[in-house]
């Protein structure tokens, strides 16, 4: 009987230690990441954000609502994101500007960004046909220098198709003081202007 005792004595410390590994090594974590996934889409360490809304900006474009989680830190208007997805069975990734207010994000956590679609674009054709509503993507953390600098100096924007997105948000940003900006902005085709009625309203403003 003592040296079954001492057996197990001596048995147990690595039995427990075995235990803790087979609980908390990687392969235990990557068995529940599904589930954990299933629970809460944004979990996990890698920056996420949950698509709520698709609209149609044009007749080619959709604009996109994100929740970035809440490890995302946020943007300056101007800035842009890259976005990652699975397609065709390989990882792409791709920017986009932000186009929404910065109030969106302060308040509600929320961001836009706007998405042309191009002929033969992976990405752009997948999201015009493809991404829902509730989908979970990847994203980075804002980045960018094309940002509006505080100073007196008149601005003048001169874009096309879907490059207005980046002016498009430093616009509805301004601050009331700074003097009115000069836009030139142009597409192909009467219905593939983004933000139309948004700029003809701050046109009239």
């Amino acid at each position: 009987m003592t040296e079954i005792n001492e057996h197990t004595d001596r048995q147990t410390p690595d039995f427990m230690a075995w235990l803790q590994s087979a609980l908390f090594n990687r392969k235990a974590v990557e068995y529940f990441h599904p589930l954990l996934t299933a629970l809460n889409p944004l979990s996990g360490p890698e920056l996420k954000a949950q698509v709520l809304g698709v609209y149609s900006e044009t007749n080619s474009a959709k604009r996109l609502r994100l929740k970035p989680r809440d490890n995302w830190n946020g943007f300056l208007p101007g800035q842009y994101i890259s976005i990652t997805l699975e397609v065709n069975g390989k990882n792409i990734q791709r920017h986009y500007s932000i186009c929404s207010e910065l109030a969106l994000w302060e308040n509600e956590g929320l961001i836009d960004i706007a998405v042309q679609q191009v002929p033969n674009g992976e990405m752009s054709n997948w999201i015009a046909h493809h991404i829902k509503s509730n989908a979970v993507i990847r994203i980075s953390q804002a980045t960018g220098e094309f940002t509006s600098k505080e100073n007196a100096t008149p601005k003048l924007f001169i874009a096309g198709g879907s490059g207005i997105t980046a002016i498009f948000s430093m616009l509805i940003n301004r601050d009331s003081d700074d003097p009115a900006p000069t836009v030139i902005y142009t597409a192909r085709g009467e219905g593939n202007h983004l933000f139309k009625n948004q700029l003809t309203h701050l046109n009239d403003t």
